[in-house]
């Protein structure tokens, strides 16, 4: 019996040493936008694509549909932003990913990879921190 309790305190110590999850991490609101995107790679000097569509989006990383079960460590992800009006052309953000996670979602037969944003190319931050910060959050109630 006091080995067992041993075990218990041992393993509750382990559990509280472990680093918290990404998904703890999310500091920011995650706008259920669908967006196109390209993810890049390089593999033997050639670079890889796969495309899919944005779940969610925020500032700081994205949750990402695609047709292939891929996981990467780095990535570069090319978000296309679709234009404010009509007749006008989509903006391409570059941003460098981490990939934080691959999962099977079987309602949607895709997987749905979730990605954290490490550096933008150019203005790309700026540009996407002022179109999400124009989107509507709810409110939680109280």
């Amino acid at each position: 019996m006091n080995q067992q309790n041993d075990e218990d305190k041992a393993q509750n110590a382990n559990q509280k040493k472990r680093p918290a999850t990404d998904a703890e991490h999310r500091n920011s609101y995650r706008h259920p936008l669908h967006w196109r995107v390209a993810l890049v790679y390089e593999n033997d000097g050639k670079n890889n694509i796969y495309h899919g569509r944005t779940h969610n989006l925020s500032i700081s990383g994205a949750s990402i549909y695609v047709e292939q079960n891929i996981f990467l460590s780095k990535v570069l992800m090319l978000l296309a932003v679709p234009p404010a009006q009509t007749g006008n052309k989509e903006t391409i953000i570059e941003i460098q990913c981490r990939m934080i996670y691959t999962v099977l979602d079987g309602e949607q037969s895709r997987f749905r990879i979730g990605v954290r944003f490490v550096g933008f190319k150019g203005n790309g931050k700026k540009i996407l921190t002022d179109l999400l910060s124009k989107r509507e959050v709810p409110k939680l109630s109280p």
